[in-house]
């Protein structure tokens, strides 16, 4: 070979081998700075920092990064589209989400993805597409970590539906099996609102009978039977009025099992149906343990009650009445449940002894419990349950 032909060679490899080292130099440099990119963004994702966040993803997705992983830009398209949920941007939100499904089959975020675009069906009303979407997690995607997400969210498609037996049955396997404390309280609550929604809805549950109206009956007579209130049977089965004619078909929920539990440490009120977990509602206790503790009934029920206070008469349309839309006194005589004109008053021990109820509450409540309903009142540690274990005075003091 000529020395011509070597040199040429010589240089040429040369060339290629700077050329090489300075594109790894480049890359390396490049590599970095998109790591500290993402670091960034990350950080500004993690803080809820959605719009600073947004603009760092949009530019790591540029074309001067398209040699990133594969999977690498399913981690941004999925953080770009929570950061455009977040930031109101519904629409491109749902873009980039089914970018995921489309472009990127086998990436770790498509069961998220998915799950994401069911909640955006969900915002739009769409029951039909959003019940699809997590069908597809649960049947594809049963190992995923949000599979037990995935069961809550079609629950509440099921609560909208008014199918409350259906929800009920996938909420309990939540709270059953689900690693994670925060979705188990989540569905514990959905629990509760479901339970009285059933009993308040014309939906029959093993808990209930249906009755055929008689001659000579009335709602009173039959909520005497029934152990239950009148207004309980009234909103059960929609009724416009109090009149009701033979042969008509009332579903009855008996009362006769239901019981109160009060614990003053944690200013709860548990609801119980046969011991089994109904509700639990959020009270004011007793200020220095003022509340008397033990085991008591309901004795007397008023709507709208007049307080009788130390020399006064409080009218129950005064903003001075202190007991709310409603009364249930118990057997220790002066003390029981009852409402408030003091809502930020609740979840403390701040009463003279009764317990304080939000006035949505204490209607709900009184509507739910007859006279004759035990209350067991401690001050202990609360016990969380199972969700299997669930399903006129004068002188009344604060």
């Amino acid at each position: 070979m000529k020395k011509k032909n070597i040199k040429f060679v010589l240089i040429t490899m040369i060339l290629i081998i700077a050329a090489y080292v300075g594109w790894q130099a480049y890359s390396l440099f490049l590599q970095k700075d998109i790591s500290d990119q993402h670091k960034k963004a990350d950080m500004f994702f993690n803080k809820d920092e959605f719009k600073k966040a947004s603009t760092i993803y949009t530019d790591l997705l540029k074309e001067k990064y398209k040699f990133t992983s594969g999977e690498k830009q399913a981690e941004l398209v999925y953080r770009l589209a929570i950061c455009s949920k977040k930031t109101g941007n519904l629409k491109k939100a749902e873009t980039l989400l089914n970018r995921i499904t489309n472009q990127f089959k086998n990436s770790e975020y498509i069961d998220e993805a998915l799950l994401e675009l069911g909640e955006l069906a969900q915002t739009k009303d769409d029951l039909k597409k959003a019940e699809a979407l997590y069908d597809r997690i649960l049947n594809e995607y049963s190992s995923s970590n949000i599979f037990y997400n995935t069961l809550y969210a079609k629950a509440r498609i099921y609560k909208l539906q008014g199918k409350l037996l259906n929800a009920l049955s996938l909420l309990d396997m939540v709270t059953l099996k689900s690693d994670s404390d925060e979705l188990k309280n989540t569905a514990r609550k959905e629990i509760e609102d479901i339970n009285v929604k059933l009993i308040f809805s014309p939906i029959p549950t093993k808990d209930s009978v249906i009755y055929k109206v008689e001659a000579g009956d009335s709602l009173g007579s039959i909520a005497k039977q029934f152990n239950t209130t009148v207004d309980l049977i009234i909103k059960s089965n929609k009724l416009k009025d109090t009149v009701i004619r033979p042969e008509k078909r009332l579903k009855i929920t008996s009362g006769a099992g239901l019981s109160i539990e009060v614990n003053t440490k944690f200013n709860k009120l548990i609801l119980k149906n046969n011991g089994k977990f109904v509700k639990i509602y959020t009270v004011a206790t007793g200020a220095h343990n003022g509340t008397p503790l033990g085991n008591f009934k309901i004795v007397n029920k008023l709507k709208n009650p007049t307080w009788y206070t130390a020399g006064a008469v409080v009218s129950a349309d005064s903003p001075k009445n202190v007991l709310g839309s409603r009364w249930m006194g118990i057997t220790e005589k002066g003390y029981g449940i009852h409402g408030t004109t003091d809502p930020e008053s609740i979840g403390k021990q701040s009463t003279e002894g009764c317990v304080r109820m939000y006035n949505k509450d204490v209607e709900e409540l009184f509507d739910l419990v007859p006279v004759g309903t035990p209350i067991t009142i401690r001050k202990a540690k609360f016990e969380a349950r199972n969700p299997k274990q669930y399903h006129n005075d004068q002188n009344i003091n604060d």
